[in-house]
């Protein structure tokens, strides 16, 4: 399974989302402003892994800074940290990972000697302890699913979300390894690329038919209003328009409004659209 971000020679290698599902392309970047420009333009996307390029980012800034006087090397770190932050100002994974580092980085009165190589093990550490944490919920939640269960999941939840797994498919990933394992079969063959197993996507199934009603009650939708389409890897709606290049669907909470930027660069949402998500969910779970 491809990681969507990892370190490798004091550089942050990444898929370029922008580009998939055509084309599997990655970056690299021995800059942290390239890391940060990658989280704004969405090279990169889905809390975790932006979480983990925001550490690997300033991983990159200590050791561009690292030879400064302590006073100055923290100047140049918080410029650092203020520029990745603005990158995406919702992402709570990216604000926890640069306290985080920060933690370190503020810890010594004076800079050792290898303070970059702490830094950086940090940011590997918590890009290992994302691969940890996903497989736990895989393995978890593999064992609330039985044979012909069907999954609903909602936003991006795949292992482009993450370093490497997956949240909410990996309980799916899971339960089907452990279906491959636990078979007397002897046929028994599960082929995919990269990390997406074989699906099957049926846009009249009663789940969305649902949505499709919640939407309709909420906004006041026709079935006219409704564009069908789809995307590979994501529900991500920044990505989903990329992939179509289109914007001509209805996105939840009504997203593709103009006076709202949410999954963009400087995302924000309002709190109308807020609540506008929270009476679909209930209109969605009363039919």
């Amino acid at each position: 399974m491809i990681p969507s971000i990892e370190w490798i020679d004091n550089r942050v290698k990444m898929i370029d989302q922008t580009v998939l599902p055509h084309k599997l392309e990655f970056l690299e970047f021995k800059d942290y402003r390239d890391v940060a420009t990658s989280i704004k333009v969405m090279n990169i996307r889905g809390a975790p892994a932006i979480g983990v390029a925001a550490a690997m980012g300033m991983a990159l800034a200590t050791l561009e800074f690292k030879d400064l006087p302590k006073d100055s090397f923290l100047e140049e770190m918080e410029k650092a940290a203020d520029i990745i932050r603005k990158t995406r100002p919702t992402a709570s994974n990216l604000f926890w990972a640069i306290d985080r580092i920060w933690n370190i980085i503020s810890s010594y009165p004076d800079n050792p000697s290898n303070l970059s190589e702490l830094v950086i093990e940090e940011a590997k550490l918590m890009a290992q302890e994302d691969i940890n944490v996903n497989k736990n919920i895989g393995k978890n939640g593999a064992t609330l699913l039985d044979d012909g269960d069907v999954v609903l999941t909602h936003c991006n939840a795949g292992s482009l979300a993450t370093v490497q797994y997956g949240t909410a498919l990996a309980l799916v990933r899971a339960a089907i390894e452990r279906g491959k394992a636990n078979s007397k079969a002897l046929d028994v063959e599960v082929t995919f690329t990269h990390a997406n197993y074989p699906f099957k996507a049926d846009t009249e199934n009663q789940y969305s038919q649902k949505m499709r009603a919640a939407l309709k009650a909420v906004h006041g939708y026709q079935d006219s209003d409704f564009v069908y389409g789809g995307a590979s890897g994501s529900t991500d709606m920044g990505f989903v328009a990329h992939a179509l290049n289109t914007d001509k669907f209805i996105g939840v909470g009504a997203i593709t409004l103009d006076n709202i930027s949410a999954h963009q660069p400087d995302e924000w949402v309002r709190i109308d659209d807020l609540l506008n998500m929270t009476k679909q969910l209930v209109h969605y779970l009363a039919l």
